[in-house]
C-alpha cells in the first residue's frame, strides 16, 4: 500500500473520493489479509462458499409485455415493483406473486415524475414513500402502508422535507410507529407516525443525519466528509468513529466502510467496527458500493466491480464479502444494477439491447 498522505485533502477532493464508492470503475483484485499479514487475491464462485445457494430468476417484464422494476422482496417469491400501465399514462406499484399473478396497489401519473421508494417491512406491515412533482417543480411526498392481504392506506402527507438516501433505513418501523428524517433549517427533524394512522410527531436534532439500524443516526450530506459520529436518536448519546486524516468513512450502526487514499488517490476499501477494531481490507480502491448501507445482516458486504470499458457492453461483476469468513464470492457477472434490502440481494441482467431481461434474487439469510 502506498504511503499515506499527512493531511486531509481539500473538501472538494474528499467529496470526489467519496463518489468513487458509488461510481467506481476499473478492474482490481479483491484482497484479504492472511495469517502472516500477506494479502491474497480472493473472489471465488458463489457455489464454492455456499453450495446450497441458488438464486431465483424471473423475467423483467409482466405478462403482456410491460417492463417490471423490482423494488422489494416479500416472502415466498412474492415481490413489489413498478410497471407502466398499458396506455403508458401511469406508473403503477404492483404486487407480483411468485406464480406470475399481478395485483395493482397504486398508480401515479407519469407526467408528475412519480417515484416509489423507502420500502420497509415489519411482519405483515409494509410501508413506502411516494413522490410526485407539481407543475411549479415542487416535490410532494406521501407515506403509504399495507397490511399484506389488505388495501394500501395513506399514513401521512406531512412528511417534511423528506429526501430518500437510497438506504434500507430511509423508513424504519419500530414499536408500532414508522420513523423517518427530514431536513430542517435548525438541523434534522426526527419524524414518526403510528402505523394505525394519526398525527405526526416531530423532534429536532442539531446537525444533518440519516437513519440507520434503530435507534442510530449517521451523518448525512457534507457532514459525512468530516469526522464520522453516530447518534442515538432516543438518548441523544454519540459515538465518535476513529479515522485518520487520509481516510473517509461511511458508517452504519456497527460497521464502517473506509476509503483509504494516498497521493490524492484512493488505494483501498477497508472495513472496521465503529470503535476502530477488527479492521480488514476487503477490496481495491475502485469497487462500487451498493448504496449507502455498509453491511447486510451485519455480515455481508455486496460490491460491484468492472472495467470501465466493459461496463456498457458487459455489465459489472457482483461480489459478496462475508465478514465472518473473510472471503469473497463472485455472485454474478454481466450485472446492470444491484440492491440489497431486508437480507435479500437482487440484481438485473440485460438483453443485447441493454434493456433488463431478467431479475435474480439471492436470500442472504440462507447462507450459513
Amino acid at each position: 500500500m502506498n504511503a499515506r498522505a499527512p493531511a486531509r485533502p481539500a473538501r472538494w477532493l474528499v467529496a470526489a473520493l467519496a463518489a468513487v464508492l458509488l461510481i467506481g470503475a476499473g478492474t482490481v483484485a479483491l484482497l484479504r489479509s492472511g495469517p502472516d499479514g500477506s494479502e491474497a487475491a480472493t473472489g471465488v464462485p458463489l457455489a464454492d462458499l455456499w453450495p446450497q445457494a441458488t438464486p431465483v430468476t424471473f423475467p423483467a417484464d409482466l405478462a403482456g409485455g410491460p417492463a417490471y422494476r423490482l423494488e422489494y422482496v416479500l416472502d415466498g417469491g412474492d415481490t413489489l415493483g413498478t410497471s407502466p400501465d398499458p396506455d403508458g399514462t401511469h406508473q403503477r406499484l404492483v404486487l407480483r406473486h411468485a406464480d406470475g399473478e399481478v395485483r395493482q396497489l397504486r398508480r401515479l401519473p407519469v407526467d408528475r415524475s412519480p417515484g416509489y421508494s423507502g420500502f420497509t417491512r415489519d411482519g405483515a406491515e409494509v410501508a413506502w414513500a411516494e413522490s410526485t412533482t407539481d407543475p411549479a417543480g415542487r416535490v410532494r411526498h406521501e407515506i403509504w402502508a399495507l397490511t399484506l392481504g389488505g388495501t394500501p392506506r395513506l399514513l401521512t402527507a406531512d412528511t417534511g422535507a423528506f429526501t430518500p438516501a437510497g438506504s434500507e433505513h430511509d423508513l424504519v418501523i419500530h414499536d408500532g410507529r414508522l420513523h423517518w428524517v427530514a431536513a430542517a433549517a435548525a438541523g434534522t427533524e426526527l419524524r414518526s407516525v403510528p402505523l394505525s394512522g394519526g398525527e405526526v410527531e416531530v423532534r429536532t436534532a442539531a446537525g444533518h443525519w440519516r437513519r440507520t439500524t434503530w435507534p442510530w443516526l449517521v451523518p448525512a450530506g457534507d457532514t459525512a466528509i468530516d469526522a464520522p459520529v453516530l447518534r442515538d436518536s432516543v438518548t441523544g448519546g454519540t459515538v465518535r468513529v476513529p479515522v485518520t486524516a487520509d481516510e473517509l468513512a461511511t458508517c452504519g450502526a456497527r460497521w464502517c466502510r473506509v476509503l483509504v487514499h494516498a497521493d490524492a488517490a484512493p488505494t483501498a476499501t477497508e472495513l472496521m467496527r465503529t470503535d476502530g477494531s477488527d479492521r480488514r481490507r476487503i477490496a481495491g480502491p475502485q469497487t462500487e458500493a451498493i448504496g449507502p448501507d455498509v453491511t447486510a445482516l451485519d455480515r455481508f458486504v455486496p460490491l460491484l466491480l468492472a472495467d470501465a470499458e466493459r461496463i456498457a457492453a458487459d455489465g459489472r461483476e457482483l461480489l459478496l464479502h462475508d465478514i465472518t469468513s473473510g472471503r469473497t464470492a463472485v455472485v454474478a457477472q454481466g450485472v446492470r444494477g444491484a440492491t440489497v434490502r431486508g437480507g435479500m440481494l437482487w440484481w438485473s441482467t440485460s438483453d443485447e439491447r441493454g434493456d433488463p431481461d431478467r431479475w435474480h434474487l439471492l436470500d442472504l439469510r440462507d447462507l450459513d
